[in-house]
């Protein structure tokens, strides 16, 4: 019977993660001892998956890793990155435009990354074998030390990601399409 479980489990485990035959991304990246912040063009990026339950793209913080080390040829300065998807290119260039507006009102120096970036899709891989233990970890993430709620600090907690501050031009880094707080 606990075999059953398990296998139902795990079944559902692997069918979380659809494919999406093409994704729109662009990144982001910034420095808080630079003005200067970088911007990608929107990439097409074929042969992405997406979790069915909350949107959000497969490994994205591999995405962002892929900006990051990246930018670390060019600059040695620490630079955060972040990236922005969607389905739909038409929503995301709404996006697009409203980040580069801000960060050029707020005087910072964009620079843009174009044809010499693009993102590699990151293939899914299903776990082999995963534990009951293992199952009851992700369904019900640890709370980090803090408040009651597992916030820690302001809006966002520490360095304002989450709820639209801290972050260059205010933004954060909440629900499915990436960044929020724009």
């Amino acid at each position: 019977m606990l075999a059953m479980v398990c296998l139902n489990v795990c079944a559902q485990k692997e069918d979380r993660y659809v494919k999406a035959d093409e994704m729109y991304m662009f990144g982001v990246s910034y420095s808080v001892e630079d003005s200067a912040v970088y911007l990608t063009d929107i990439k097409p990026v074929a042969n992405t998956w997406v979790d069915s339950t909350n949107g959000f793209i497969y490994a994205r913080n591999e995405y962002s890793g892929q900006l990051a080390d990246f930018i670390k040829l060019m600059e040695p300065k620490n630079y955060v990155s972040v990236v922005s998807y969607a389905i739909n290119r038409k929503k995301l260039e709404k996006k697009y435009a409203k980040m580069r507006q801000k960060f050029q009102k707020d005087n910072f120096m964009v620079k843009y990354i174009s044809g010499n970036f693009n993102f590699d899709a990151i293939e899914y891989s299903a776990p082999e074998n995963v534990s009951e233990e293992e199952m009851k970890k992700e369904a019900k993430p640890e709370r980090p030390a803090g408040k009651p709620d597992g916030r820690r600090g302001g809006p966002g907690g520490p360095g304002g990601m989450g709820h639209g501050g801290g972050a260059p031009g205010g933004m954060g880094m909440g629900g499915p399409g990436g960044m929020g707080g724009i």
